[in-house]
């Protein structure tokens, strides 16, 4: 079992699924990783489980930037054009809502925060917190 922390934007709305075992959300994770001028995007399968799942699936939507911790599984899977591909599944254990910019001034990063999932088993509609960015100090003054 492989514990992964990743943030990125959903490719589309969540779908709540019933399923044999209750109820679960899922959804599809773009996390885009730039290098220089070069940008590569992976996606991820994101389920969650449980009650949480119906209660948290309606905000869930495109282009939401989230931040979500889980266990990773990776698979492969042959594409209808007989090319094997990877699959990379999260089952989350916590999902936050976070929202850059929207109304904040340059020094300041809005941030939306839900209940961890893990430690509440609910979740409360996520509330704005106003989280300041600092610019990082230089560490030219060593003790040594």
């Amino acid at each position: 079992m492989i514990n992964i922390n990743v943030y990125g934007r959903l490719g589309a709305d969540a779908e709540l699924i019933n399923g044999k075992n209750g109820q679960f959300a899922s959804f599809r994770l773009a996390v885009d990783d730039r290098k220089n001028s070069e940008k590569t995007t992976t996606w991820f399968r994101v389920t969650l489980n449980g009650d949480r799942a119906g209660k948290i699936v309606e905000y869930l939507t495109k282009g939401k930037l989230v931040y979500v911790t889980g266990t990773e599984t990776v698979g492969t899977y042959q594409a209808k054009d007989g090319s094997i591909q990877v699959s990379r599944d999260i089952s989350a254990t916590n999902i936050e809502f976070i929202s850059v910019g929207s109304g904040a001034t340059a020094s300041e990063t809005t941030v939306e925060k839900s209940e961890p999932a893990v430690s509440t088993g609910t979740l409360k509609k996520p509330s704005e917190v106003k989280v300041p960015v600092t610019a990082a100090e230089p560490e030219d003054d060593l003790p040594f």
